[in-house]
């Protein structure tokens, strides 16, 4: 049998601690007032497009946004848009910096040890985009973002 060379960890839940449906739910409540729709509208239409959304079949960022609202009823302007864009990114950027305390130190000492570290991440757009800025990137020689 080989020796085992590398490993590959999943993001959200492994690499981060988890965030209550009570916090996902809060968090969607700003987005949806910037598009002008009822936070529980947007809520559930969230919670039944996220294929759709983590591999980014509907466009980029701003399109799937049009996309969800356009579900949920609405015809948001670009600037409505632009801003709900702005605000889910800050959400989830925040429960994406949420790391497990031991994540980093785990990371480290498996690279000092030899081991080639992979990122596997079901997820939509907002973790990409912050991935290099987070600590334990720094010890990751690949990802793979569903999106």
């Amino acid at each position: 049998m080989a020796a085992t060379t590398s490993v590959i960890f999943d993001f959200f839940h492994t690499l981060t601690v988890g965030t209550s449906a009570a916090e996902r739910r809060a968090g969607v409540e700003p987005v949806a007032q910037a598009l002008g729709i009822p936070g529980d509208v947007l809520f559930l239409t969230l919670g039944t497009t996220f294929v759709e959304r983590a591999t980014g079949s509907r466009g980029d960022s701003v399109a799937t946004m049009r996309w969800v609202a356009q579900l949920c009823g609405d015809e948001p302007s670009m600037e409505q848009l632009h801003a709900a864009c702005e605000l889910r990114r800050a959400i989830e950027s925040s429960y994406a910096r949420n790391i497990r305390p031991d994540a980093v130190h785990t990371a480290a000492q498996l690279k000092a040890d030899g081991f080639k570290l992979g990122l596997m991440s079901d997820c939509t757009h907002e973790l990409p985009r912050i991935w290099k800025e987070l600590p334990v990137s720094q010890y990751f020689d690949a990802t793979v973002f569903s999106v």
